[in-house]
């Protein structure tokens, strides 16, 4: 989970869930591999280690799935955030035939 806390009070403002999934569609460990980064446009960019298939910002997976159990493995992934959380802007990681959205 990526969240926004108000300086003041500590209350979360924002918040967005960043996960992965394994088969059957369910969801599964996304280890962050380092603190968030906050860009020069604000936008904030996540860096992990995924325990299986990471996602694209449309939700749809990285991995190929024709074959069982996947050839592919995810690693170094990467996905960047618009500054109010609500929207994954692109996604990267190695190891994976669909990424449709890259980080520059």
């Amino acid at each position: 989970m990526i969240g926004a806390l108000d300086p003041k009070t500590g209350v979360l403002t924002r918040a967005t869930f960043v996960p992965s999934k394994k088969t059957g569609n369910k969801t599964n460990t996304l280890v962050p591999a380092d603190a968030i980064h906050v860009l020069s446009d604000g936008s904030l960019e996540f860096f992990g280690a995924p325990a299986w298939c990471t996602l694209n910002p449309d939700k749809s997976i990285m991995c190929d799935a024709s074959t069982t159990p996947s050839k592919d493995y995810p690693k170094e992934y990467r996905a960047r955030f618009s500054p109010d959380l609500s929207a994954m802007t692109c996604a990267s990681a190695t190891g994976v035939s669909i990424v449709k959205q890259p980080c520059p």
